[in-house]
């Protein structure tokens, strides 16, 4: 059950083609009833484990970044879907004047995911970590997506976690359906308006409630 709060692969998935869409209103329910397994949508700031094979961890990513965390020999792996607030972005890279607990909260989807991980069995000599996202945004003055993408590498790299692949920046955004049994990932782009609008009130809607929340 997804716990929500060879290397694996990666795979890009095809668009639908616009007659195939049109007979399911819900393109997510579209492309989902392609997998066969219960989707756990994730926002960001959210993550989740799990080892069954009939689910699977959603993410729609814009700048922010998705890690995704596997343990093939217990079939386990999780998904946290970090972004960074702009409080922190705006510092960089200057940001150990920064106060500590606004640090650990930005990066407190990450530190639950490996905490569930821990507790589920994995080992740290056995798990895989791929990370996708960072799209860079037209007329982005702060360049959200790579900072997102640095600050996360380097957070990984202080807890000595390698990543073993990555799939980032680009114009476009990123739907990412990930099965924590397997450690299969598939990767879909979305170019529309409507997604770009969407992720763009998501990721506002955070940096609201992050400033507000404990």
């Amino acid at each position: 059950m997804v716990d929500h709060f060879d290397p694996p692969v990666t795979e890009q998935l095809p668009d639908a083609a616009p007659e195939e869409r049109r007979v399911i209103d819900d393109c997510n329910e579209y492309f989902n009833a392609q997998f066969g397994a219960k989707p756990f949508y994730l926002e960001p700031g959210e993550s989740g484990c799990g080892d069954s094979m009939g689910e699977m961890l959603v993410a729609t990513i814009g700048s922010g970044i998705v890690v995704t965390i596997h343990d093939r020999e217990l079939g386990i792996g999780g998904m946290a879907y970090l972004l960074i607030p702009d409080v922190i972005l705006e510092a960089f890279p200057n940001v150990d004047h920064l106060e500590p607990d606004i640090l650990d909260k930005a990066f407190r989807p990450l530190d639950n995911c490996i905490a569930q991980m821990k507790r589920m069995g994995a080992g740290k000599n056995r798990i895989r970590i791929r990370i996708m996202g960072g799209t860079s945004y037209k007329g982005d003055d702060v360049d959200r997506g790579t900072k997102n993408y640095v600050m996360a590498k380097d957070y990984l790299a202080k807890k000595n976690l390698v990543v073993m692949s990555e799939d980032m920046n680009g114009p476009y955004l990123r739907r990412v359906h990930f099965f924590p049994h397997s450690g299969r990932a598939v990767r879909r782009i979305l170019r529309r308006k409507s997604d770009f609008a969407s992720i763009h009130e998501d990721e506002n809607n955070f940096q609201n409630i992050f400033g507000n929340s404990p």
